[in-house]
């Protein structure tokens, strides 16, 4: 048994977090279940990287007040609609603070960073705090874990999962080519998808650009994994 899984609420996980790495972390970036009201089933996890901010912050609060800023967040709001309802109509007008409120989102990194993240600085802050990660995941109870940034989903597999992850797969994508890589992960007793996928903010993907060379696209890709993980 754990030692963190006498943490039964992500609340009071994230306040010894932050004690437990006091003076490393400077700027502690809170986040997980947006909405324990709205959290859609199935439940989707975000992993994100870091927060772009200059201060302490919440991005938990900042994405249930207002959808946080559009870059990074409208491809998201229109993944969830896919994943959630199926619809094949791509929603290019988006109420992402709705959206939002029905999943979870994790950064790797708790510390607040830049506009690009430094993976150097990311890996060894997975590697340094992988369990509290790990305990973070397990209370958000997700039935599919979508990495926004390549790389992300590899870092859970080395530092995170470890033995608790299964080898990698690939999916075929439907509008790009080639594939997107996945595995399982035992999480809560039970097996996990977790893809790998690009970063929401992605403008230019394999030469594409926009709502129709692009972002539909991308749309189309998340159905397909509804079909693939989350249609019984």
């Amino acid at each position: 048994m754990s030692a963190l899984e006498k943490y039964t609420s992500i609340e009071d996980l994230l306040d010894a977090w932050k004690l437990a790495f006091q003076g490393k972390i400077k700027l502690f970036i809170r986040d997980g279940v947006v909405s324990d009201v709205d959290y859609a089933e199935p439940h989707i996890l975000f992993v994100m990287r870091d927060m772009n901010t200059d201060k302490e912050d919440n991005l938990r609060e900042d994405l249930y007040n207002r959808g946080s800023g559009w870059k990074t967040w409208n491809n998201a709001a229109r993944w969830i609609v896919a994943l959630l309802t199926g619809d094949e109509n791509y929603p290019r007008e988006i109420n992402r603070r709705d959206q939002m409120r029905k999943v979870a989102v994790i950064n790797l990194k708790k510390e607040a960073g830049g506009a690009r993240a430094n993976m150097q600085q990311l890996k060894d802050a997975v590697s340094a705090d992988g369990a509290y990660t790990l305990r973070e995941i397990e209370l958000c109870e997700p039935e599919i874990i979508i990495c926004g940034g390549f790389g992300n989903a590899g870092l859970l597999k080395d530092y995170v999962f470890k033995e608790l992850a299964g080898e990698w797969k690939e999916l075929p994508a439907v509008c790009f080519g080639g594939a997107w890589w996945y595995y399982f992960a035992t999480i809560n007793n039970r097996q996990i998808p977790v893809i790998s996928f690009c970063h929401p903010q992605v403008t230019n993907f394999k030469g594409k650009r926009g709502h129709d060379e692009l972002f539909e696209p991308l749309y189309r890709e998340m159905l397909n994994i509804r079909k693939a993980f989350l249609e019984k």
